[in-house]
C-alpha cells in the first residue's frame, strides 16, 4: 500500500474516489462526527473489519447511508487499483503491517483517520483571525506579579523549573510569587480542603489560583508554561485569558486580572458553592477549562478560537497562549504571535504515557509543515 498524507486535502476538496474504510468501531463514528461537513458516508463503499462478530451485521447505518460492513476477502473481491482505503481504528499500525503484507495492495493508496483528525484540528489551531489591537488600554492596568501554585510539598521537577526560568528571562522586572500550603488557606472552602485532602493538586490549584488572582491581580502560570516573549501587552487590559482550542479556554495556559473582576467573581462564587467529594462518595472531576468556559459562555464568551472581549476581559486565539497543540504536542514552526508555550505536563492525568504515544505515531505519520516537535 502506499501512504497517502495528501488525502484530507482531497477529502476537504470532495474527492470523487471511492474510499473503503477498515475499522467499523468507535475510531470510525468519531472521524466521521469530525468530517460530517464533507459528507463522507456518502462516498464510502463498504466498511472492512476483522472482527468476525462486527462482520455478521452486514451493514451500518451512517447519517441516512446504509453501508455494508466487509470480511477482509470481501474487500480485496470489491476494491480497484483507483479506490483508496481509509483506516479508521486506533490499531492502525497493525492493520497497515497486516494489509501491506497483501500483494493485490500494493498501489492502493490509503490514509489514517486519526493521523487526519489530528492535521485538522493542529492547522485549524493557527487559522483564526489575529487582532489589530491586542489591548483595551495603552497603559499597564494589570500589576507585574507572577503567581504560580505549587502544592504537595514536593520539589519541583527540574523541567518545569526550566521553564519557569523563562519567565525570569522575559519579565525580569515582574515578582513572583509562589503560593503553597505556608502562604494559602487550603481549607478555604469545602471544594478545595477535600481535594486538597485527596491530593489531587490540580484540583486544588483550580481553585486556588481563582482566588489569588481575583484578590491580589497578577498574572498566573502554570509551571509547565514556558514564555517565550514579554507579555507587557497582555497586561494593557482589564483582564485576560486565551482558548486551548476553539471550543474551550483554559486559565493553566496562562491568565491575568485586575483585583475583583466579576467573571473571577462568579468563578470563585462556583467552587465555593461545590463539592470535590460528590455524596455518593465519588469526584468532581469536571475540568476546569469546561468550567471557566461555561461561566464565560454566560458573559458573552462565543467558542469559536477568535479573538473577543468578554465583559472587559481580552480573550485570544489559541495560539497566542497555548503554544503547544493540545491535539499533537506539537509547536508552530513559526510562532509570531505566540507568548507562551503550554507543555501539557498534565499531572492530573492517569495515563500519562497517552503524550509520548500520540508524539511517536505524529512523528512517524504526519505530515504537516506548519508544526514540529521540540524540546524546548
Amino acid at each position: 500500500m502506499i501512504y497517502a498524507p495528501a488525502l484530507l486535502n482531497e477529502l476537504e476538496k470532495g474527492t470523487d474516489k471511492t474510499i473503503y474504510c477498515f475499522g467499523a468501531g468507535k475510531a470510525l463514528d468519531s472521524f466521521l462526527d469530525e468530517f460530517q461537513a464533507y459528507k463522507l458516508e456518502s462516498r464510502i463503499k463498504g466498511i472492512a473489519d476483522n472482527n468476525p462478530n462486527v462482520v455478521v451485521q452486514s451493514i451500518k447505518e451512517i447519517n441516512g447511508c446504509c453501508i455494508p460492513i466487509l470480511s477482509l476477502d470481501q474487500l480485496l473481491y470489491g476494491i480497484k487499483d483507483n479506490d483508496c482505503i481509509l483506516i479508521t481504528t486506533m490499531m492502525f499500525e497493525e492493520i497497515i503491517e497486516q494489509l501491506g503484507k497483501i500483494r493485490q495492495l500494493d498501489q492502493i493508496r490509503f490514509g489514517i483517520s486519526y493521523i487526519m483528525k489530528m492535521e485538522y484540528r493542529d492547522n485549524n489551531q493557527i487559522k483564526h483571525a489575529i487582532p489589530t489591537v491586542l489591548a483595551a488600554y495603552k497603559e499597564l492596568r494589570i500589576p507585574k506579579t507572577i503567581h504560580y501554585c505549587w502544592f504537595g510539598e514536593k520539589e519541583i521537577p527540574d523541567q518545569q523549573k526550566k521553564w519557569m526560568e523563562s519567565w525570569k528571562k522575559y519579565c525580569p522586572d515582574y515578582e513572583i510569587v509562589e503560593w503553597n500550603e505556608s502562604n494559602y488557606d487550603v481549607h478555604k472552602n469545602k471544594y478545595i480542603s477535600q481535594a486538597y485532602e485527596m491530593k489531587k493538586w490540580a484540583f486544588v490549584s483550580d481553585y486556588a489560583r481563582i482566588d489569588i488572582i481575583n484578590e491580589c491581580g497578577g498574572v498566573y502560570l502554570d509551571t509547565d508554561v514556558e514564555l517565550i516573549k514579554n507579555i507587557d501587552l497582555l497586561l494593557m487590559n482589564d483582564a485576560f485569558c486565551g482558548f486551548e482550542q476553539p471550543r474551550y479556554v483554559a486559565f493553566g495556559l496562562g491568565f491575568g486580572s485586575i483585583t475583583h473582576h466579576p467573571i473571577l467573581e462568579e468563578m470563585k462564587g462556583y467552587y465555593d458553592d461545590s463539592s470535590f467529594v460528590l455524596e455518593d462518595g465519588s469526584l468532581n472531576q469536571k475540568t476546569c477549562p469546561v468550567i471557566q468556559t461555561e461561566i464565560m459562555r454566560k458573559h458573552g464568551l462565543e467558542c469559536n478560537g477568535e479573538f473577543q472581549i468578554v465583559n472587559g476581559m481580552a480573550v485570544y486565539p489559541p495560539c497566542f497562549l497555548c503554544g503547544m497543540s493540545p491535539f499533537s504536542f506539537r509547536v508552530e514552526k513559526n510562532p509570531f504571535y505566540t507568548y507562551a508555550i503550554h507543555h501539557y505536563e498534565g499531572s492530573w492525568v492517569e495515563n500519562r504515557q497517552w503524550k509520548a504515544m500520540v508524539r511517536k505515531h505524529m512523528e512517524r505519520w504526519g505530515w504537516s509543515e506548519n508544526f514540529v516537535y521540540t524540546d524546548l
